[in-house]
């Protein structure tokens, strides 16, 4: 158990250092406000699609279809207050992540367990992201943009860990303990804030051995947390 939860902890630490160097990789961050086109709101009132152009202090904006007047310009900093604004942009979302806790119902003997793993999951799935601007007053007089971002992504994964056997997990005699390699698959729902990924899973383990049919918690339901980084 305790081995178990070693490799749990360093494959979150493993997992955190590429998060943090995500910024080094040619690609597109889908948790910043990102050039694009987007579905458009003001003040809950849908006003069509808008190609957003970030800048270093600004955000540009121009209406799809263009139009004569259709570029708005949103500063960082403005003298008066200015409407909630809302974008939304839909996406195919690829993911690498961990579950480092699960949570396993009863089985055979063993009770209900929470146990920490070592495994490595892929992930597909449909990605749904809200991006709210709203302006806030500043001691100064002004007012400060202040951007939001929430991510919903459900999709499907599967993936490599390893599992302990014991004498008592499997129903047939084993010589001694090991670990087996298992294969992992399943649903999951993944929620972005800002620049962090968390996730709840869904799955079923099958171990890639000969016990894999004696093992009580083969092909059974887990339920576990999920940790990652979005790759595309």
């Amino acid at each position: 158990m305790h081995l178990a939860m070693l490799r749990a902890v360093f494959l979150y630490t493993s997992l955190a250092t590429l998060s943090s160097c995500a910024g080094f990789l040619p690609r597109a961050d889908k948790d910043v406000f990102a050039e694009g086109s987007y579905r458009y709101r003001v003040a809950g009132q849908s006003q069509g699609r808008v190609y957003v152009l970030p800048l270093a202090d600004t955000l540009r904006l121009r209406h799809l279809p263009a139009g004569p007047d259709s570029v708005l310009a949103l500063p960082a900093h403005t003298g008066h207050t200015q409407p909630k604004r809302t974008f939304y942009d839909q996406s195919l979302d690829l993911d690498l992540f961990a579950a480092p806790v699960r949570y396993r119902p009863a089985a055979g003997p063993h009770p209900h367990q929470l146990r920490g793993t070592f495994n490595v999951n892929g992930y597909i799935g449909l990605r749904a992201d809200r991006f709210v601007l709203r302006y806030r007053p500043t001691p100064l007089g002004l007012y400060r943009r202040v951007d939001r971002h929430l991510g919903l992504s459900v999709g499907g994964f599967v993936g490599l860990g390893a599992e302990g056997i014991r004498p008592d997990y499997v129903r047939r005699p084993i010589a001694a303990e090991y670990d087996a390699p298992v294969l992992s698959r399943g649903l999951a729902v993944l929620l972005a804030v800002q620049q962090g990924t968390i996730g709840l899973m869904a799955g079923q383990d099958v171990l890639l051995d000969a016990n894999s049919p004696y093992w009580y918690y083969h092909n059974r339901l887990w339920l576990g947390l999920g940790l990652g980084i979005n790759l595309n």
